[in-house]
């Protein structure tokens, strides 16, 4: 780990990158009660979701936060030994929360009337400043946690069981009625697809473009560019 964290820090593209989007998540979470209370005063819409109405209404608090900060720490705790795959996943975070701030705003909901308060003290704490928050709904933040988590899990055994979480935790979040079904789902293909925005060559850079676990520095990726153009010219000679 010592090694490739070394390495990522020899490559100037990364020691731009990292600190940078770093900053601007931090603006973004620090910023958060500010945007929550704008959201929280809009009207919204109730929406008719015959899978929550379905469901019994009951405080699954403690199993969610269990599930939630029990993957994020196993998520990191991996990505920290892997620069490339950090920096990959903390570009789809920066993308997945600008989205989601968006679409809160955008898509203005009420909560299901029969919805259960989560008692999450971090994020009452750090995100809401101690507000009431409801209506932060379209789409589920913590079902995106949870996928970021299972979609940069390298290894196949704790992938499976980050496979469980992300099943799990959707449907306490339904049992609780803390979102409507269509924020958890909707939370799962949004989360894909800022993924995959982060892949694009304007916003990572060719190094981190391959999903291999070794970083490759600025000489060694440089010598191997030369390498191959000059086995392309001497083809066409």
């Amino acid at each position: 780990m010592i090694k490739r964290w070394k390495e990522a820090l020899n490559n100037r593209q990364f020691l731009l990158e990292l600190p940078t989007f770093s900053i601007i998540c931090f603006v973004m979470l620090y910023y958060s009660p500010l945007w929550m209370s704008l959201v929280e005063n809009q009207q919204g819409k109730i929406l008719y979701d015959p899978i929550l109405d379905a469901l019994p209404a009951i405080d699954c608090s403690i199993a969610i936060m269990t599930i939630v900060y029990g993957s994020m720490f196993l998520s990191l705790s991996v990505l920290l030994t892997q620069p490339m795959k950090f920096m990959h996943a903390v570009k789809t975070f920066y993308i997945v929360v600008t989205l989601r701030y968006l679409l809160i705003y955008i898509i203005a909901l009420e909560p299901h009337p029969s919805i259960i308060l989560l008692k999450d003290p971090f994020l009452a704490m750090i995100v809401y400043d101690s507000q009431a928050i409801t209506k932060d709904l379209f789409f589920s933040g913590h079902m995106s946690t949870i996928c970021m988590a299972f979609i940069f899990m390298p290894y196949k055994p704790l992938k499976y069981l980050l496979l469980v979480a992300c099943i799990s935790l959707g449907l306490l979040l339904m049992i609780q009625h803390v979102h409507y079904s269509y924020d958890v789902f909707a939370a799962i293909i949004i989360t894909w697809g800022g993924y995959r925005i982060a892949q694009l060559n304007w916003l990572v850079s060719p190094i981190f473009q391959n999903a291999s676990t070794q970083f490759i520095p600025d000489k060694v990726y440089k010598g191997k560019m030369s390498m191959t153009a000059s086995r392309k010219e001497k083809e066409l000679v």
